[in-house]
């Protein structure tokens, strides 16, 4: 018999999968950036949502993280997003929340399973982002 948890999991797997396809196709459009669209503006809204997803389902570790490649995303331009090189780390993260998704569809599990070294990484390009901002004003 489903529990009123398993129903959410199962809603939260099903949403981040759609978000995993939206991040997919905005990992594509890196390298064809154009004055029409900005791949980042789709990771801020991914990670924003995720971050509140995240938390509620209890997956603490994820929320966090997502908590700060969102400010890292937050308003990013193609310029800052060169300048601090966040192309590569963009696909790490895909490829973590791809793992995530499946280690949670397989164990159902709320245990920490983002690595600290991704956390680290997130934060060392947000302090980035935030250096550039204060040079600029």
């Amino acid at each position: 018999m489903s529990t009123e948890k398993d129903d959410y999991l199962e809603l939260f797997i099903q949403e981040l999968e759609e978000q995993l396809q939206e991040l997919r196709n905005s990992i594509e459009q890196f390298e064809k950036i154009n004055h029409d669209s900005n791949p980042y503006e789709v990771f801020f809204r991914v990670t924003h949502t995720l971050k509140g997803n995240a938390g509620f389902m209890g997956f603490e570790d994820l929320a966090e993280v997502s908590r700060i490649v969102c400010e890292v995303y937050r308003g990013l331009t193609p310029e800052e997003a060169k300048e601090i090189n966040v192309d590569p780390f963009s696909k790490r993260f895909y490829v973590l929340l791809s793992a995530y998704k499946g280690i949670i569809e397989k164990k159902h599990s709320t245990s920490a399973l983002v690595p600290d070294s991704i956390i680290s990484e997130a934060q060392k390009l947000l302090n980035k982002r935030e250096q550039i901002k204060h040079k600029q004003e």
